[in-house]
């Protein structure tokens, strides 16, 4: 009877612990693949000769991404998360778009097929999309 009630302690601390640790690891992603966003946009348009005035977290609809698919299908947020970037370049102020992939490990995943090929993104592709991946969309 004491075994008993001591293996059942220790296996709802066992399993305590388990969801704590998962807890904490998803919010450990989400806060790592949003400031790694940051850090890609920064970098990004840096690159092209710009600066950075404001990132700005945004909902699809807001965006110049398409909303539907070609066959009339609602595409997924889910696994996305969206920006609208304010940027100045050679004394002009500017806007671009930013789709990045959540998670700290899939930063930089490209727009694929099903079979895991990256694909570029056009209506004549679109049947062929299985999983959208970074894009940029700028406005100048």
């Amino acid at each position: 009877m004491i075994i008993r009630k001591v293996g059942n302690k220790t296996t709802a601390l066992i399993i305590g612990c388990f969801f704590i640790a998962a807890f904490i690891f998803t919010l450990y992603s989400y806060f790592a693949g949003k400031s790694a966003h940051k850090e890609v946009i920064q970098e990004f348009i840096g690159s092209k000769g710009g600066a950075v005035i404001s990132i700005e977290s945004v909902s699809l609809e807001s965006t110049p991404f398409p909303v539907y698919s070609e066959n009339g299908r609602r595409r997924l947020e889910a696994g996305h998360q969206f920006y609208k970037v304010t940027y100045t370049k050679n004394g002009s102020e500017y806007t671009a778009w930013y789709r990045g992939v959540n998670g700290p490990f899939a930063i930089h995943k490209q727009t694929q097929t099903r079979s895991g090929v990256p694909i570029e993104e056009t209506p004549e592709n679109e049947q062929f999309i299985y999983s959208y991946g970074e894009r940029w969309i700028f406005s100048d």
